[in-house]
């Protein structure tokens, strides 16, 4: 049988006799290098952002602009005035340092790997970096809890517990320890790989957690996790802001009185006692709106990227990985900006909502102007005695109506009891 060689038209049909290829018809010339750099390319195209992603980057941006800020002016706020140092205001400081973490940590590192869908950071911090954003999350729960908890033993039980800045501090240290101890797991299973096809290069590679020994104790941990540091302590806070409100706003105006308040109505001040016992109510009513203003955002912003978390361990996401930057990606990109934007809104809510923190924001502004001013008028030359004096003049009525308005609070404050609930 004579043997033919292969053309394309009986390569395709099979009804032809065999056939043989020419050798003198193969191109061995292909440039494999050339291959290779247009591999490495579309690699690079794929880890760029797309549209869509650099709208949430802008996004993440802004929350880092306003967490990082914000927060400092929180500690700037607390740290600088002696009567800004209330036991409810330790615990918002504690608040604002884990805030500040995660934002300077965390954030960065987070939105790179979610875009890029790789981690170009090393195995060191692919460790480092979920188990900071637990802490972080834990520290701020465990410290709204802690502020539910004071709250409502000085509100509803102010006999049977005093609380003292001391004890906030303890508290505090407590909480950290408790945070750092609770995500050690995920610091150790936590690693880096790389596919197979992208072995020489840090393209595609992935954090993930791939130590656990079975997928139940993997299951069991994230659930464990999940009620800890979320669940369990927002029921106690829900539990605890129903006994305050009730205890708040249950009253009838004019019938909130203070042992003090009491004390002073059998002197004969009924008039002045009955003034300031709702002026306390009125500051407790405040604080309590705020704090549970702050309450619910932290539930509204975590809640999604526990649900998709959860959802992860249980192999929800399995069916869409193919789809990754449509059906599984953004929805993660979404949740983690949610729960960082949680940092950045609570110095608003401060701002809006206390009198207080916005008077030492304002103060911290009008030191930095007054500052850059200053320097800037001592680099000029020619101003005259009189216009020294009159500087001087300024700075010396401002002190004084600083220290008569520091005078003022001290007054109000000794007028109502309990004043180191009040922020």
């Amino acid at each position: 049988m004579e043997t033919k060689l292969c053309t394309p038209g009986n390569l395709t049909n099979s009804s032809t006799s065999p056939c043989v290829i020419n050798d003198t018809d193969i191109d061995y010339s292909y440039d494999w290098d050339n291959y290779e750099a247009r591999f490495v390319n579309n690699l690079r195209n794929f880890v760029f952002p797309v549209t869509h992603e650099w709208v949430l980057i802008s996004a993440y941006f802004l929350v880092f602009i306003l967490a990082l800020g914000g927060n400092v002016l929180v500690c700037y706020a607390v740290l600088r005035n002696p009567q800004m140092r209330t036991v409810t205001n330790y615990y918002i400081l504690n608040l604002s340092i884990a805030d500040i973490l995660v934002s300077l940590i965390c954030l960065p590192i987070t939105v790179v790997f979610e875009t890029s869908e790789t981690w170009f950071f090393g195995n060191l911090a692919c460790k480092l970096i979920p188990y900071f954003q637990v802490v972080s999350m834990s520290v701020s729960v465990l410290t709204l809890c802690a502020i539910a908890v004071d709250r409502y033993f000085a509100i509803c039980h102010p006999l049977m517990f005093k609380s003292t800045a001391k004890r906030a501090i303890t508290v505090i240290f407590s909480i950290w320890i408790t945070s750092f101890l609770v995500p050690i797991p995920q610091a150790v299973v936590y690693e880096t790989e790389r596919p197979i096809y992208t072995k020489n290069y840090i393209y595609l590679t992935k954090c993930f957690e791939r130590n656990w020994f079975g997928s139940i104790q993997q299951k069991v941990y994230h659930i464990a996790l999940v009620l800890v540091i979320y669940v369990i302590p927002l029921v106690m806070i829900i539990i605890a802001y129903v006994f305050i409100c009730r205890q708040l706003w249950a009253k009838i105006p004019g019938s909130y009185e203070s042992c003090d308040s009491k004390k002073n109505a059998s002197n004969g001040n009924s008039h002045v006692s009955t003034k300031a016992s709702e002026s306390q109510l009125k500051s407790r009513r405040k604080v309590a709106k705020m704090l549970i203003i702050v309450v619910v955002i932290f539930t509204i912003c975590y809640l999604p990227l526990h649900l998709l978390n959860i959802l992860r361990q249980f192999s929800f996401f399995d069916d869409v990985v193919h789809n990754t930057r449509s059906s599984f990606h953004i929805p993660f990109l979404i949740a983690h900006w949610l729960a960082f934007a949680n940092s950045g809104v609570n110095p608003i809510i401060y701002n809006f909502l206390s009198a207080k923190f916005r008077r030492e924001f304002k103060a911290a502004f009008a030191c930095c102007f007054c500052c850059r001013d200053t320097k800037h008028k001592r680099g000029k030359r020619g101003h005259g005695y009189h216009s020294s004096m009159m500087n001087s003049s300024s700075v010396n009525n401002s002190k004084s109506y600083c220290n008569t308005e520091q005078m003022n609070m001290s007054v109000i404050r000794n007028s109502n009891a309990n004043s180191n609930y009040y922020v």
